[in-house]
């Protein structure tokens, strides 16, 4: 039964957080676009902090009414890490190496925004101490006149075996495990997002 509530409970959170329309960039939206600006604001959502304890109360987490893992929203804030931050150096990095428009400081043709719609240490399986990354993505383009001319949501989850586990015994002595654990799930979902930018 603890097993069915941890899975559902991931299954729940990229339902809520992948049920957003997605919207292919016409030839026309395409052609108009010159140069984008990145809107640096970056709206995100506490931390999860899925275990066995708390895994039925991620079925309703969401947006505003995440439940956040206090202690690991304090361990974030003592060293210095952002999950903005390491959205906004991610998508910067990686938009810059395939240019698909060039990003310029202001007066851009469109607007891009991006919005962390949930992130999340979860155990990957009932039997595994240790914690994985998991976080979803959503990236809106918008043109002068506001309208939305692009959108696409990626996520990716604790049963991602791709990516790094660790204890929280281990993250709290090495800060930089938990970091590069986020960086390297933001970096598969940012490049989910531009490779449908690139095909749209």
């Amino acid at each position: 039964m603890q097993k069915i509530l941890v899975l559902f409970s991931l299954a729940a959170i990229v339902l809520l957080s992948g049920c957003a329309t997605s919207q292919t960039l016409s030839d026309a939206d395409r052609s108009s676009i010159k140069s984008v600006t990145l809107n640096p604001k970056i709206e995100s959502v506490p931390l999860y902090y899925d275990t066995i304890g708390t895994a039925t109360a991620l079925v309703v987490a969401h947006d505003n009414n995440a439940v956040s893992g206090a202690v690991e929203t304090e361990f974030m804030a003592n060293h210095g890490i952002k999950i903005e931050d390491i959205v906004r150096n991610e998508f910067v990095q990686q938009w810059n190496s395939r240019r698909v428009f060039p990003l310029v400081d202001k007066n851009g043709d469109a607007e891009i925004t991006l919005k962390i719609n949930y992130y999340i240490l979860g155990i990957p399986n009932i039997f595994s101490p240790a914690l994985r990354p998991g976080i979803g993505i959503e990236a809106i383009i918008k043109d002068k006149t506001g309208k939305e001319v692009w959108k696409k949501s990626s996520v990716t989850t604790p049963l991602n075996s791709s990516l790094p586990k660790h204890t929280w015994d281990e993250m709290e002595v090495n800060p930089a495990l938990f970091k590069e654990a986020f960086e390297l799930a933001t970096r598969k979902v940012v490049k989910d997002l531009l490779d449908d930018l690139e095909k749209s």
